[in-house]
């Protein structure tokens, strides 16, 4: 029993560890495809006038 839980710590330990990693890298990427499709934008509304 206490096996388990020492497996169940690990695993969860593991799993926060990976989402604290995950999560700035998704940010990261959310900003850059935003500033992309602004710049994408920017540029267009130029070509139109």
């Amino acid at each position: 029993m206490s096996k388990l839980i020492i497996i169940a710590i690990i695993f969860f330990s593991l799993f926060w560890a990976v989402l604290l990693i995950v999560k700035p890298i998704i940010l990261a990427v959310f900003i850059v495809l935003t500033s992309i499709v602004f710049w994408l934008n920017t540029r267009y509304a130029k070509s139109i006038e």
